[in-house]
């Protein structure tokens, strides 16, 4: 009966032994993913800036070309 006691806690202790492993492996693959998922984050908030200055561009764009064809119409009144 003593030797199956003490079978019945070692195999206890083994399987506590796993458990624990099992937490901190998960524990480490979530600190992993919240890495990951604030990486994302930062990586979302440059895209958007980004986007911004691109739509800001053409915008620009078109005023820039516009204030050139303005200086070529004096110019050539000018002339």
């Amino acid at each position: 009966a003593l030797a199956a006691h003490d079978q019945a806690l070692a195999v206890g202790r083994e399987r506590v032994s796993s458990q624990r492993a099992d937490m901190k492996s998960w524990q480490t693959r979530a600190g992993d993913a919240a890495q990951r998922l604030a990486g994302m984050e930062a990586r979302f908030e440059e895209i958007a800036e980004e986007r911004a200055i691109v739509a800001a561009k053409p915008a620009g764009l078109i005023r820039e070309i516009e204030s050139g064809e303005e200086v070529r119409e004096r110019l050539s009144a000018e002339l």
